[in-house]
């Protein structure tokens, strides 16, 4: 019993230990922002897009997942529409409508830094080419 050594932590006092409950250390001071950071909403898994190209195109951003700690959020909507079976005969719509906005806020200003949409009508093709 008397050969294995006391641990820093069992030798503290109740008022040393009282002490790191109630003052903060430095790694778990206020939250820092860090520059030239940015939170991705969720976005119905295109987030994981949006991450996986600021990387492969060098985007200087880099993502954070606390909010708290990003200078910029994304946010963002999209959507798709394609033709049912009957509109399809009966109107000959053969096309899918997909949309698709962006948008980077400063958290410090709420200023819209940046904003994007798109609207695209995809093709729909069948037959002996397309398969």
């Amino acid at each position: 019993m008397g050969g294995q050594p006391k641990s820093k932590a069992s030798s503290w006092s109740s008022a040393e230990v009282g002490r790191l409950w109630e003052e903060p250390t430095e790694a778990i001071s206020a939250t820092e922002v860090l520059p030239n950071s940015v939170f991705i909403t969720p976005m119905n898994g295109f987030e994981n897009y949006l991450a996986a190209a600021f990387e492969r195109k060098k985007v200087p951003l880099t993502v954070v997942a606390d909010q708290a700690r990003a200078a910029y959020v994304i946010m963002g909507t999209s959507e798709g529409k394609k033709p049912g079976a009957m509109k399809m005969l009966v109107f000959g719509q053969i096309h899918a409508d997909n949309a698709a906005s962006i948008q980077m806020v400063d958290q410090r200003t709420s200023a819209v830094v940046f904003a994007y949409a798109v609207n695209k009508k995809e093709h729909l093709a069948w037959g002996p080419n397309y398969g």
